[in-house]
């Protein structure tokens, strides 16, 4: 299977992992500002110049996700949820 010129071209999404971080942190990002918002600066710069030449003219657009994994609570007992037969 051949890939397309096309795609050869396209450039695959940078992604930060900044970790747990504390909502104070979290709302400097937002508003574009603090430790966290230097991380992702130098992570563009060093991405600029990793692409060299190529990065002449375009122009590069931060998109952080920040997520929280959910802890699974723990079902003791019984865990489908069901009708027992001796209740109506």
């Amino acid at each position: 299977m051949a890939i397309e010129p096309q795609y050869l071209l396209s450039t695959l999404p940078i992604v930060i992992e900044l970790g747990k971080q504390q909502r104070k942190k979290l709302k400097d990002l937002k508003r574009g500002k603090g430790a966290l918002m230097l991380e992702v600066s130098e992570a563009l710069s060093e991405v600029q110049t990793r692409m060299g030449n190529e990065a002449v003219g375009k122009q590069f657009v931060p998109v952080v996700l920040v997520y929280q994994k959910k802890k699974r609570k723990s079902r003791n007992g019984l865990s489908l949820p069901f009708v027992p037969p001796f209740l109506p």
